[in-house]
C-alpha cells in the first residue's frame, strides 16, 4: 500500500473517530440534562441497542423502550427492570425482558441482561401505538 493511500486512509479514520467522540460529547450533555430516573431509563435503553446489536443475533435495533407499555420496576436508585420492554430490529416489533444496572450516577451501566421474547404481530402495532 502506498504512502498516499495509507496517508488518506488515516485521515478518513481520524475524520470518523472525531465525528463520533463528537455524538458521544453531545449525547453526554443531553442525558446529563434529564432527571436521575429519566437518565436511568435513557443510558439502559441505550446500552440495550448496543448489546443487543453487538450479540450473535439476527438483531439491529432501531429501538429500544423499556418505559412505553409500562413503567419499569425499580430495585434500587440504581438498577431498573421489566418484562414489558420493546425492541424494533428491522421495522419488526419484539417484546425485551430486560435488567439494567448502574452507577449512582447513570453515566455507566454496570450490569445488563435481556431476553428476547415474542415478535408482536403487525395487526397489535396500532393498539400498542406502534409504528413501522
Amino acid at each position: 500500500m502506498g504512502f498516499i493511500v495509507r496517508t488518506a486512509l488515516l485521515s478518513v479514520l481520524v475524520f470518523h473517530v472525531s465525528v463520533l467522540q463528537a455524538y458521544d460529547q453531545k449525547a453526554e450533555r443531553v442525558l446529563d440534562g434529564l432527571n436521575p430516573e429519566t437518565r436511568l431509563v435513557k443510558i439502559c435503553e441505550l446500552e440495550g441497542m448496543d448489546r443487543i446489536d453487538s450479540d450473535k443475533n439476527s438483531l439491529h435495533p432501531e429501538h429500544v423502550m423499556i418505559d412505553y407499555l409500562k413503567p419499569p420496576h425499580y430495585s434500587s436508585a440504581n438498577s431498573v427492570w421489566g418484562n414489558h420492554a420493546l425492541l424494533r430490529s428491522r421495522g419488526v416489533w419484539y417484546y425485551l425482558a430486560y435488567q439494567c444496572s448502574t452507577n449512582p450516577d447513570h453515566s455507566k451501566v454496570t450490569h445488563f441482561s435481556y431476553k428476547l421474547g415474542k415478535k408482536i404481530e403487525r395487526s397489535q402495532w396500532d393498539e400498542l401505538g406502534l409504528f413501522p
